[in-house]
């Protein structure tokens, strides 16, 4: 596999009880692993500043990240299977659309929703036509939040956008 597909690599993490998708860790953490830290606080932070250059993560969920981050290298340096952790149901939102201007923007917006309101998602951005099709979504872009079709066709208002993340937001992740 070469670089590029490395760095676009997911790996699912349960940060806080909710499953959340970290690109490009494992190229972080032969970043991390070369630095020699011997203290966990140490690899924790080294980690979670990485993961912060290419992940978006709630400046309110870092310690929760950090703490996750620092659970999952343990494992990856042993290559032991890391305990299985309970999940909370989570916010899922999906940003729809082929990549177009429009669609970049509403996906900014929504992240920048989450950071205003403090709340952990997992954001997914669905560009293939037929899946996007699978939605029922005739205009792009579209937003999807919980299952629920939100938008389609253009971009929300800022303000719209928060609303409805926080009436499908579960208040068991709040931060």
């Amino acid at each position: 596999m070469g670089l590029e597909k490395d760095a676009d690599k997911v790996t699912q993490l349960v940060v806080g009880g909710v499953r959340v998708g970290i690109a490009g860790l494992e190229g972080i953490a032969e970043e991390v692993q070369k630095l020699g830290l011997s203290s966990g606080d140490d690899v924790g932070r080294a980690l979670l500043e990485r993961v912060c250059k290419k992940n978006y993560v709630p400046a309110a969920a870092e310690e929760e990240y950090r703490q996750a981050l620092v659970r999952w290298y343990r494992h990856w340096v042993t290559g032991e299977e890391p305990p299985v952790e309970q999940e909370r149901t989570g916010l899922e939102i999906k940003v729809l659309g082929p990549g177009c201007r429009k669609c970049e923007t509403l996906a900014k917006e929504v992240y920048k929703a989450l950071e205003r309101l403090k709340i952990p998602a997992d954001v997914k951005k669905i560009t293939d036509v037929n899946e996007i099709a699978g939605h029922n979504i005739l205009m792009t872009p579209g937003l999807i939040i919980n299952g629920k079709i939100k938008s389609a066709g253009k971009v929300p208002k800022p303000q719209q956008i928060e609303k409805w993340i926080q009436e499908e937001v579960p208040l068991s992740i709040r931060f």
